[in-house]
């Protein structure tokens, strides 16, 4: 069994023991740049009060996901190397409590509130849920810290780092939606990226293709279609100084995976990429 296969069993299995019902498929490849650089599953936990709102925990990162209905969306990550304190807060609003997680980091305080429920009687269950949660999620994440300051340092682990920095400077991925696409919808997108990268556009073109993000499928499109859809984003990413974005990776995969090999114009593509993103001797 693969860590990828491994990471997403833990995750269906915990997700279904805490009632944080997620695509464990979606999720595990959300994170695939982590799995592959060692990182493993810790825990993943629901707002209680909210089926839409998510806490993930790896040993590399937290974040909080939002389930939106065609995607899941990164509200906010932050890598555990630069948490420098985490608490859990017990707020009290008028008549409404909430159990909130938070994560004291380098640059700003990260939050991912558990519950927030009527402070009656009532709802004293969900409250204590909620708190326990939180608690149970700060123990995890200060182990996994100590962990990680007791460990030797890990080249592989500081390129996962820089990973994660691009990914907070980049766009976000998944914004825009290509539900119902038809083929016509691919040929234009095609063509446009085609006069964009003639135009030298090259940023343009890795913007638009991450705001369509892992939503975006082959579908109805051509073998052809789909191959330079991707391609042609991670070669601009590649000319631009992305190299260590994993949706890098993943684009430059998609069009390989689909490669013709009988096509001239798509094989000097794929070559081209494996020079820039492994170096002139692959």
């Amino acid at each position: 069994m693969t860590a990828a296969q491994d990471f997403e069993r833990e995750l269906h299995e915990m997700g279904t023991r805490n009632g944080a019902w997620l695509d464990p498929k979606r999720v595990t490849e959300l994170v695939r740049p982590e799995i592959d650089e060692g990182a493993t599953f810790v825990n993943i936990f629901r707002k209680v009060d909210d089926k839409k709102e998510f806490l993930l925990i790896t040993t590399a990162c937290t974040r909080a996901l939002q389930w939106a209905t065609f995607s899941i969306r990164v509200r906010w990550i932050v890598p555990h190397e630069i948490v420098e304190d985490v608490r859990v807060e017990q707020r009290v609003i008028r008549r409404w409590v909430t159990s909130v997680l938070v994560l004291e980091a380098r640059d700003q305080t990260y939050e991912f509130a558990f519950g927030f429920d009527d402070s009656g009687g009532a709802s004293r269950l969900k409250r204590d849920i909620a708190e326990q949660n939180a608690t149970v999620a700060a123990n995890e994440i200060t182990s996994t810290i100590e962990a990680y300051f007791n460990a030797p340092v890990d080249p592989a682990f500081e390129e996962l780092k820089r990973s994660m920095a691009l990914i907070e400077a980049e766009p976000d991925a998944d914004t825009e939606s290509s539900e119902g696409w038809v083929l016509e919808d691919y040929a234009d997108l095609l063509s446009w990226m085609r006069e964009e990268w003639r135009a030298r556009e090259r940023r343009t073109i890795w913007e638009q293709r991450v705001a369509l993000g892992y939503q975006l499928v082959q579908g109805p499109a051509t073998q052809n279609q789909w191959f330079w859809i991707n391609a042609f984003p991670a070669m601009a990413a590649l000319r631009i100084g992305l190299k260590e974005h994993p949706l890098v990776a993943t684009f430059a995969g998609m069009a390989e995976n689909i490669l013709d090999p009988d096509n001239e114009g798509q094989q000097k593509a794929v070559d081209d990429i494996r020079k820039r993103f492994f170096g002139p001797d692959t």
